[in-house]
């Protein structure tokens, strides 16, 4: 339903040779960030309809960079994509132009709450990936001490050999 809206603004916008209302290429954007996220995220369609959102978000913010929708609308599209720290950029800015906004106000904190957690998911990483480290010089460790404690078994036994003794 979300690409039929996509067809519906996309028509509208044609019938304004000079320029269409910054309204529609709002919901326009809207409309292809809300039909990406019904894709898989591996598909490439998917990427291809978050990009134009955010063009179309841009067109907004040039045509008037005072509105809080278009810096709303670049936020969504951007967050959709797993870029948060440029969502997070847009979500402030339509904040500062409209710092009542309820959604804007729930769409940063989401942003913010994802930063926090990939941050921790890349601490945990982090943590696993020296103790794996660390792991691997201890055993590295021990099977040198043991190398050396073969050979100098090894050496004791050749001069129990040489010597004529049995070992």
């Amino acid at each position: 339903r979300y690409h039929d809206a996509v067809a519906h603004f996309t028509s509208a916008i044609q019938l304004f040779p000079a320029g269409a209302p910054k309204t529609l290429y709002s919901n326009r954007a809207a409309a292809l960030t809300l039909a990406a996220r019904e894709l898989a995220k591996a598909d490439e369609k998917r990427v291809a309809l978050l990009s134009s959102a955010v063009d179309d978000a841009d067109r907004v913010i040039a045509m008037d960079a005072t509105w809080y929708k278009g810096h709303s609308r670049r936020g969504n599209a951007l967050h959709v994509m797993g870029r948060l720290a440029e969502a997070r950029t847009s979500y402030e800015e339509a904040l500062r132009l409209d710092p009542t906004n309820s959604m804007v106000m729930s769409s940063l904190k989401d942003v913010e709450e994802g930063e926090a957690s990939a941050a921790a998911n890349a601490a945990a990483s982090a943590a696993a990936k020296a103790a794996a480290a660390a792991k691997a010089a201890a055993a590295a460790k021990a099977a040198a001490a043991a190398n050396v404690a073969a050979a100098a078994m090894a050496a004791e036994d050749a001069r129990t050999l040489q010597s004529g003794r049995a070992p």
